[in-house]
């Protein structure tokens, strides 16, 4: 009898101490997960953080800068040509350029629009006109280092359409907007 009691014991013994080393596997495995998915957690919040301090220094810069902006637009609505003098500044700009450029100018059409709220009258412009390429080019060239400002929105390549055939003659339709301020 003592000797069954005596193996039951040593087999109860090895039963509890592969329990705990079972429990003691366990708990490490589960401490080693708990301080990965922290580790992955605290970088998240750390580049969150960062990207919120960014976002507030972005803000800062912004709002250091408004000054600078509203006297930006101030200078730009002072630089506009009134709406009552407008058209024809416009037209005599469009005209020089043409001239100095060698361009035929076929047609210059204005369409105005009022911007609730602003002063400002849109106006969108079709101008047309005919010659060579170069002329063209020279037009265009003129319009971008003009101390007006105009927006070109669409440009219509085609041959010019006349009873002459010219070698290299070409029609151009511009679409533009300009920008004139209310005479109110």
């Amino acid at each position: 009898m003592r000797f069954e009691f005596s193996l039951q014991k040593k087999l109860t013994l090895a039963g509890l101490t592969i329990l705990i080393a079972a429990d003691v596997l366990l708990a490490l495995y589960a401490l080693q997960s708990a301080t990965k998915f922290s580790r992955n957690e605290l970088a998240a919040q750390k580049a969150q953080i960062k990207l919120l301090k960014a976002d507030v220094q972005r803000a800062r810069a912004i709002q250091q800068s408004i000054p600078e902006t509203k006297a930006d637009c101030e200078r730009f609505e002072n630089s506009l040509f009134p709406s009552s003098a407008g058209y024809s500044a416009v037209t005599d700009e469009f005209t020089a350029l043409e001239k100095s450029s060698g361009l035929q100018n076929a047609s210059l059409d204005f369409r105005p629009k009022e911007l609730p709220g602003r002063n400002i009258v849109e106006v969108e412009l079709d101008v047309t006109v005919n010659g060579d390429y170069k002329a063209v080019v020279e037009f265009l060239n003129g319009l971008q280092r003009s101390h007006n400002f105009y927006i070109i929105d669409g440009l219509t390549l085609g041959s010019e359409q006349t009873g002459q055939n010219v070698a290299g003659a070409l029609r151009v339709v511009l679409h533009l907007r300009s920008y004139f301020k209310n005479a109110a």
